[in-house]
């Protein structure tokens, strides 16, 4: 197995995609270039669309798609009503979540 990148396509620009002569290579370069640390909240866009994740085939992706956008799960800058979505669909398959309570950062010990 290897890996799986998951791309989100912009619906009103499917016309562009039938149309292209390079849409593949774009896809291509879109996917061989993401990187983790360059995601943050552009993604590595390419016309039609932009790469969201990517992981080992053996992982499964958690993801949410929405305002022209999409991000992972795994992402340390998911917006709030990415989560707010997520947690709600899993409420409505009988889960219980809750947000966490905000709490103090914990202090960090000085070295001696």
């Amino acid at each position: 197995m290897g890996f799986n990148t998951v791309f989100m396509i912009l619906n009103d620009r499917l016309h562009d995609v039938r149309d292209s002569r390079d849409f593949g290579t774009r896809v291509y370069n879109a996917a061989v270039s993401f990187t983790w640390g360059e995601a943050r909240r552009d993604f590595l866009r390419f016309r039609e669309g932009c790469v969201i994740s990517q992981a080992h085939a053996d992982t499964w992706q958690p993801v949410v798609v929405g305002q022209n956008a999409g991000h992972s799960l795994w992402a340390d800058d998911v917006p709030e009503a990415a989560l707010d979505a997520v947690a709600s669909a899993l409420r409505d398959k009988g889960y219980r979540v809750t947000k966490p309570k905000k709490t103090a950062p914990a202090k960090r010990e000085e070295a001696p």
